[in-house]
């Protein structure tokens, strides 16, 4: 778990992504993570958030690109994994 300096850089970065990023994707990508990396530092990782979002279903059934990319990153915020596309 990171501290509130660590977790708010890390917010503070991503949220300057999302200004520059023009691709959806990717935007689409940060988006997500940015919400499961909040949820995974109040504690909720990636078991309760299958449970409570139900979102791998709608993740392995979905075609849309868009929203894939969304719950990718929501699902690797929830891990805490850290993003490798942050400058």
């Amino acid at each position: 778990m990171m501290n509130q300096e660590e977790l708010g850089n890390l917010l503070h970065i991503i949220d300057h992504q999302l200004i520059e990023i023009s691709d959806p994707r990717r935007s689409g990508y940060f988006r997500g993570y940015r919400l499961g990396i909040q949820l995974h530092q109040m504690g909720m990782h990636e078991d309760t958030a299958k449970e409570h979002f139900q979102y791998y279903q709608c993740y392995i059934d979905s075609d849309d690109p868009y929203f894939t990319a969304y719950l990718r990153g929501f699902i690797d915020g929830c891990r805490g994994v850290r993003p490798e596309d942050l400058h």
